[in-house]
């Protein structure tokens, strides 16, 4: 006879960490950067001028400072408080406010050598993952706060964990196994590559003549270079997705179901029959909010039962 026992299938977002006391909002990580790189006065206006940092094209170094002021002065324009609303925002920003230092040049030596430079420039955006990393890793995870409620909702031996975080929350405070964690996105204490970014598509700019060809060009480069390759995140994490068939019940924590991230929700729908499965929203999103992610889920193939449940704070 075939094994019957369903668990359970929790998605885990970066609402999960802060519930558990962890500085993980991407203000913290604006924080964390102006300590680290003693940056003085930051709402004194200093950002009202940032450039694009600038990298030598032959030895490829580049002015560190530069590419911090650039990402906080990225994070100072976003609205909202939840990582969905940074990466979305990365593809919503006008990076040519960044490239006014290039005007149209006035000869052709002065065209090669500013085409060169601006060529290198969208490079620099490769750095912030350093930066992101170093900052998850310096997140103190043994402070967290445990959740009695959590805990109880758990089957650590047979439970799956889709973790769309960076950390280590759940191995450390809830001593679950990471072989039966999924970090979608990479574990920053590991060497895993860190998947972080927008999922729009760049803008098929119309012709232009040869300068201004060139200024949409590097503009669409610095976009790219922020994008988060979903398709790649998948194919890399298929085992686990394919291993859900058994899945009764699915717990979503701390997460907002951003538009570059609904490719994974999805793909569940289609790796479960739904339609005996019980999807569990966190009372602690509003009402409207839960509205929403109900919509969402139904559209992408969820046909069965909807609940929430309740953590103490």
């Amino acid at each position: 006879m075939g094994n019957n026992k369903t668990s359970s299938l929790f998605i885990i977002g970066n609402g999960f960490d802060i519930s558990h006391s962890l500085k993980t909002n991407y203000n913290d990580f604006k924080k964390y950067l102006i300590k680290r790189f003693k940056i003085k006065d930051p709402d004194s206006g200093i950002f009202d001028y940032v450039d694009l940092p600038s990298i030598n094209s032959k030895t490829l170094e580049y002015n560190e400072e530069e590419i911090v002021m650039l990402v906080i002065d990225i994070i100072n324009k976003v609205e909202g408080k939840k990582w969905s609303d940074l990466e979305k925002n990365l593809s919503l920003i006008d990076f040519s406010m960044y490239l006014e230092e290039f005007d149209e040049p006035e000869n052709f030596k002065e065209i090669y050598l500013r085409n060169d430079e601006k060529s290198q420039s969208f490079l620099t955006f490769l750095e912030i993952k350093k930066y992101f990393r170093d900052w998850i890793k310096s997140i103190k995870i043994e402070k967290a706060k445990h959740k009695n409620d959590f805990q109880k909702l758990l089957n650590i031996d047979s439970d799956k964990f889709l973790s769309f975080n960076y950390t280590s929350t759940l191995e450390i405070t809830y001593r679950i196994s990471k072989e039966n964690i999924c970090y979608l996105h990479g574990n920053a204490k590991e060497k895993d590559e860190l998947y972080f970014g927008h999922g729009e598509e760049t803008e098929n700019y119309k012709e232009k003549d040869d300068f201004e060809y060139d200024k949409y060009e590097t503009q669409n480069n610095i976009i790219e270079s922020l994008k988060k390759d979903t398709n790649e995140v998948l194919k890399r994490n298929k085992n686990f997705f394919s291993n859900l068939k058994n899945i009764g019940k699915i717990y979503s924590y701390g997460f907002s179901y951003g538009k570059v991230d609904l490719i994974y929700i999805e793909k569940i729908c289609k790796e479960i029959n739904t339609s005996n499965v019980v999807w569990y929203f966190n009372d602690f999103d509003s009402e409207a909010e839960i509205k929403k992610y109900i919509e969402i889920i139904k559209k992408l193939g969820f046909r069965g039962k909807v609940s929430t449940f309740h953590i103490e704070r």
